[in-house]
């Protein structure tokens, strides 16, 4: 698949999906076919949605696909896992109309502006409500201020558990319990991010950017990026000139 928009909130994939092996990965998935495809064994045509680290296999896809990987906790993630994983992990939807739209990306590749429109109008039609989000506690807010402005490149768990006075065992408590994920995770992806977004919009090296984002070396930088994204970081580089930036 080709990687056409990063955001703050999602990355944007189109064209074939052919992963026949169990795998998973933090985002939540959306994905989107032209024709039909195959998860865990069941065609359908529908939409697919999956929840953060659900293994699953996709096997086969008839025609191509589009698929979102969106940040869990991003205001878009919120919306979608309240609405659709309430009763399974991997959700279905039938929405007419966007394998027109699909058509319509593929003829807008030229046209920067449109191309955007045409992605946004799609994932809006899954979002529900969209006042109807989590308020966090202060305190978590508070460490997500943290981790969002600071030099990630030298930023410790330690940095951002002192940010709030309350003890470690409860802040760590507290913050998975509201962000269901732990406070290093959400680093890391937060990490993640902002990377790839660096590697789209400037000409660092992969390993530059590694350590830029506080990764060891370009190794673990790929290997997570790989983990996370289904996407290595060396591909996102090779096809940056016909990567769109989304941003809401």
């Amino acid at each position: 698949m080709k990687l056409i928009g990063v955001s703050e909130q999602f990355l944007v994939l189109l064209g074939r999906e052919n992963n026949d092996q169990i795998h998973r990965h933090y985002d939540i998935q959306l994905q989107i076919p032209t024709s039909s495809m195959i998860i865990n064994g069941k065609r359908t045509t529908d939409q697919v949605l999956i929840d953060s680290n659900v293994k699953h296999i996709t096997s086969f896809a008839d025609g191509d696909m589009l698929s979102f990987l969106i940040h869990p906790e991003s205001r878009i993630g919120q919306n979608i896992r309240r609405h659709y994983f309430k009763s399974d992990r991997i959700a279905t939807a039938h929405l007419s109309g966007l394998v027109e739209q699909i058509k319509v990306i593929y003829e807008s590749m030229t046209d920067l502006n449109r191309l955007k429109r045409v992605t946004h109008t799609i994932l809006d039609r899954f979002i529900i409500d969209p006042s109807d989000l989590q308020q966090l506690d202060d305190r978590v807010t508070d460490m997500l201020n943290c981790i969002h402005s600071a030099d990630l490149a030298h930023l410790q768990l330690a940095d951002v558990l002192n940010s709030v006075h309350l003890s470690k065992s409860r802040l760590t408590h507290l913050f998975k319990n509201e962000m269901k994920i732990s406070v290093m995770r959400y680093m890391t992806w937060t990490r993640l991010f902002r990377a790839a977004q660096s590697l789209v919009f400037s000409n660092a090296s992969i390993t530059a950017t590694a350590h830029q984002f506080g990764f060891a070396d370009a190794s673990h930088f790929s290997r997570v990026f790989k983990e996370s994204f289904g996407y290595c970081p060396k591909r996102l580089v090779q096809e940056k000139k016909t990567t769109v930036s989304f941003m809401f």
